[in-house]
């Protein structure tokens, strides 16, 4: 009777690595999946396009540097408070940037942050129900989409005076 002798660089009774690999190629699959059915039932979701947007000392301000159009929003939170605060949506063509920026600028009473998103067209930036969670999320959305357009939403510094408080606090 002959012994089966194990192969070089293995210990006897262990387990070949193909058990790892198999966790590796379900973890792509997987992944892969989620991919392919997001493109499939929400394509707005993968429409952002931040990266075609340029810095904003170029000129013009925010040029487009892709080769299709974007659809792009900046919001202006003003140190003058929150009722100055604006934002504008604007579509970009390839090489097109924002021109009302300065305009804007000079109307704001003092930059206090700047908000920025790009979808690329024909999404629209807005913000949609993270499932996860159940919170409003900045994002690309169809373009009917109720929760299309400009959002401002600014944490208030102080908050309202609550007059409920009991008499021993």
């Amino acid at each position: 009777m002959e012994q089966a002798t194990p192969e070089r660089g293995t210990k006897p009774g262990s387990k070949s690595p193909g058990g790892c690999l198999f966790a590796i190629g379900a973890f792509i699959a997987l992944g892969a999946i989620g991919f392919v059915s997001t493109a499939l039932f929400e394509p707005e979701r993968q429409g952002k396009a931040n990266e075609c947007i340029g810095p904003s000392d170029a000129s013009p301000a925010y040029a487009n540097s892709c080769d299709h159009t974007v659809n792009f929003q900046y919001c202006l939170y003003s140190n003058a408070g929150a009722d100055k605060d604006l934002c504008r949506d604007v579509s970009l063509e390839p090489g097109e940037g924002v021109t009302s920026l300065q305009t804007d600028l000079a109307q704001l009473g003092g930059l206090f942050r700047i908000s920025l998103m790009a979808c690329e067209a024909p999404f629209v930036p807005g913000q949609y129900e993270y499932w996860n969670t159940k919170r409003m999320t900045p994002g690309c959305v169809k373009p009917g989409d109720p929760f299309a357009g400009p959002h401002i939403s600014r944490q208030q510094s102080t908050p309202a005076p609550d007059t409920d408080l009991p008499d021993d606090f």
